[in-house]
């Protein structure tokens, strides 16, 4: 049984949060985890995070001209991942409970930007 989440934000790379002013950084975290909540609620997901391990796939629908190079995307998941450890979807971040988090991008008109999120066992 796999869980999938849309999270309707357009994803920030880590140069973009760098030069980010701290206290915009922390409200672009906290905006992530309300998201996250919100579609965890909407998919009637309640209880327990799910068994270890999982894998992580994240598609982002980008509404920019040109996409992220693959080691930014990589690290734009950090917080959408950070959320879904806050919301209780998985247990931890670490290598343990996490196989691994695979990216794909995709470009798209401006409604369907964000992130879909999909966190499947694994074994």
């Amino acid at each position: 049984m796999s869980i999938e989440l849309f999270i309707p934000l357009q994803p920030k790379s880590p140069n973009q949060l760098l030069n980010m002013h701290w206290s915009k950084r922390a409200k672009y975290k906290l905006e992530i985890q309300y998201e996250t909540l919100v579609a965890k609620n909407m998919a009637r997901i309640y209880g327990r995070p799910l068994l270890s391990p999982v894998r992580i796939d994240v598609e982002f629908r980008l509404y920019r001209s040109v996409e992220l190079d693959y080691d930014n995307a990589v690290g734009a998941c950090k917080p959408f991942i950070d959320a879904l450890t806050q919301q209780g979807l998985i247990p931890d971040d670490s290598p343990e409970h996490v196989t691994g988090v695979f990216v794909t991008q995709k470009r798209g008109p401006r409604a369907e930007r964000g992130a879909l999120i999909r966190i499947t066992p694994e074994g």
